[in-house]
């Protein structure tokens, strides 16, 4: 096997930045797009994607790792961004994809809220899988957890802390929302609000693996996540569910390798 490894910008001015994994020595068997998560959650996942896509890579699939308009290593920035921008940079990295490659979806956090509304928005090529690593179930419930994250590092700082309303207030105001140094725009804000990982689909998915964190101490799924789970069954032909032990590795400001959440995805896709 020849490991080979290419990196650029993608899609025109407001597009992205990509790191593709593929095998020089064969066709590949398929195509995975990266969905990456938002903001901090992005970094504390890259060695565990990056790690992922190599294995991918080794088992025969062409694997993209996408930054989309705004984030990562991609141009602009992300308070000039907008959601539009992102579906738009999805849609140019699938149409760069071959007929004959089976496409696969890995949505890891906000990703596979992306991912949904990409596949609402635009009929996929073929039969689709897609690859879910502890997936937000709604932009809403990520925009809530965003607004919680800089209240807390208010008071850690000495300052006023604000509810949500407030914080809407001001973004209605003109203001940016800003969560560990990534500024969102009022625009920005209320498009990822409206993402719905249970929104119906163009067409139904081949197969979704889902892949949710074991916490270990036997508490159940959340009742959200269950129900944005059976969406998901609805709008499928085949779902499975899959749990990972471990550390919860997108909240952690160390890396961690993820051995058992990498065991299994590739499992999911051998």
């Amino acid at each position: 096997m020849a490991l080979t490894l290419q990196a650029g910008h993608f899609g025109g001015a407001r597009g992205g930045f990509r790191i593709v994994f593929g095998d020089g020595d064969q066709a590949p068997r398929g195509h995975i797009i990266y969905l990456a998560p938002f903001g901090e959650e992005m970094n504390r996942c890259r060695q565990a994607a990056a790690t992922q896509a190599r294995l991918f890579a080794a088992s025969g699939y062409r694997c993209s790792l996408l930054d989309l308009y705004g984030t990562g290593e991609a141009v602009g920035e992300l308070a000039d961004a907008t959601l539009e921008d992102w579906i738009a940079g999805i849609h140019a990295a699938v149409e760069e994809c071959r007929d004959d490659e089976p496409l696969v979806f890995w949505g890891c956090r906000l990703g596979a809220c992306l991912m949904t509304r990409y596949l609402a928005q635009h009929p996929a090529p073929g039969a689709v899988t897609a690859l879910l690593w502890q997936p937000q179930v709604s932009g809403k419930t990520f925009i809530t957890q965003a607004i919680r994250q800089r209240a807390a590092a208010r008071m850690e700082q000495g300052l006023e802390k604000q509810s949500k309303d407030e914080v809407m207030a001001m973004l209605a105001d003109g203001a940016t929302l800003e969560v560990g140094g990534y500024a969102m725009s009022a625009p920005l804000v209320h498009a990822i609000e409206t993402l719905d990982i249970a929104e119906p689909l163009s067409a139904p998915l081949k197969t979704v693996h889902w892949l949710e964190h074991d916490t270990g101490d036997g508490r159940p799924i959340a009742a959200r996540t269950q129900k944005a789970m059976d969406a998901l069954k609805d709008h499928s032909e085949t779902f499975e569910l899959h749990r990972f032990a471990g550390a919860p590795f997108w909240q952690l400001h160390e890396r961690d390798s993820c051995e058992a959440l990498v065991e299994a995805s590739t499992s999911c896709l051998s």
